[in-house]
């Protein structure tokens, strides 16, 4: 199927209100942004809505209304999100502009030296919204160099301070060597070979 809206919002219906025409239906993307949608209750049966199911909400971008400024504003849209502006494509008569939302993947990748040796830094976090919302975000890491490499998979949450909840898996071609690269020395013996956990 081809659609001409631009702006696709892919999740969950998590409330649908019956009324006597019309029905509100409340959809939560996988980064825990709500977008409600009035349709007719025809429309709730022939699609199948239900509480669960998952759906796509279509906005076309002539309907989107973006404001600057003072955020205290306060209006009867109630789709909104806030984000930052990425980029600006004027045309004849209209402007097409692009919105960072912090309910996008926030993708870090990057090298660094430590120690004399290259460290490579891959990280993800679904949604930098959630946590920010004191809500767990999903968050996947890896650090890989010649020591060793340490993977994380689970969630970060702030609640005052960072806390993690996942899995971490670590190894090593050598304890001795990794804990030399991390400033710390062991004591000499020949029990420290290779490792992981």
């Amino acid at each position: 199927m081809k659609v001409s809206a631009r702006n696709v919002f892919k999740g969950r219906i998590t409330a649908l209100v019956d009324g006597a025409v019309n029905a509100e239906v409340e959809l939560t993307t996988a980064s825990g942004d709500k977008i409600i949608a009035i349709v007719t209750e025809g429309s709730v049966k022939s699609l199948g809505l239900t509480i669960g199911a998952q759906a796509v909400a279509y906005v076309k971008a002539p309907w989107v209304m973006v404001l600057t400024g003072d955020t205290n504003v306060r209006f009867s849209a109630r789709n909104q999100f806030a984000g930052k502006v990425t980029s600006v494509s004027k045309g004849a008569i209209n402007a097409e502009v692009g919105l960072h939302s912090l309910a996008s993947p926030l993708d870090i990748k990057g090298k660094l030296d430590w120690q004399g040796e290259p460290v490579r830094i891959e990280a993800r976090l679904l949604t930098l919204k959630a946590v920010l919302d004191g809500r767990p975000g999903k968050l996947t890491a890896s650090i890989s160099g010649k020591p060793g490499e340490a993977s994380y998979d689970g969630t970060l949450t702030q609640r005052g301070t960072l806390e993690l909840d996942g899995k971490l898996s670590a190894k090593a071609d050598s304890v001795r060597q990794l804990a030399y690269w991390l400033g710390s020395e062991l004591p000499h013996s020949d029990g420290f070979g290779p490792a992981s956990l």
